[in-house]
């Protein structure tokens, strides 16, 4: 077995962990104060830098002074699935991820951008549900559970928030969603 494929397999077996336990339990929605400005580039930077095989540009536009207060873990998870998406279900030669953090009267928004073929109208719908992936023969052979959009949705409504997307088809997509602002 390859790297890696090991590394696939190995992101599989957490994401279903991380699935079944957020679903299965109640949710510690502990919080610590997150300055997002600061902490996106930490989390995201070794994200990018470990696709060797695909050129990403990725930037990040994030007023200062953000701040968030959520558990990390669950923040973590809710970003590197977007993210992970963003990448994953992108047939360009360069992908182009864009990450924008807006405060918003009580809420703080976020969205993951991306470059990719869309969404067809029809699956809007359903890419938040568990185990659900738009079709392969649309985007291609996609290896995942279809778990990552579900347990972010979880997540998002656990601490009061939304989330939507916004697709044309050969424009990408845009997925975004609010959380309560740092009080």
């Amino acid at each position: 077995m390859t790297m890696e494929r090991s590394y696939d397999l190995v992101n599989l077996v957490e994401t279903l962990l991380s699935f079944t336990t957020i679903n299965a339990e109640e949710l510690n929605l502990s919080k610590e104060t997150i300055d997002l400005e600061s902490y996106l580039p930490l989390l995201i930077d070794p994200m990018i830098k470990s696709e060797k095989d695909r050129k990403i540009e990725l930037s990040v536009d994030c007023q200062r002074g953000i701040k968030l207060d959520i558990n990390r873990v669950y923040f973590d998870l809710i970003i590197r699935n977007l993210i992970e998406n963003a990448n994953k279900f992108n047939d360009k030669e360069v992908i182009k991820i864009v990450l924008t953090v807006n405060q918003l009267p009580g809420v703080i928004e976020i969205s993951v951008s991306d470059n990719g073929p869309g969404i067809p109208p029809e699956e809007k719908e359903k890419i938040f549900e568990k185990f659900y992936q738009v079709e392969k023969y649309f985007v291609g052979q996609v290896d995942g559970l279809g778990l990552g959009l579900a347990l972010a949705k979880r997540l998002v409504n656990a601490y009061g928030g939304q989330i939507q997307v916004k697709s044309e088809l050969g424009k990408g997509s845009t997925f975004s969603f609010t959380l309560p602002a740092h009080s």
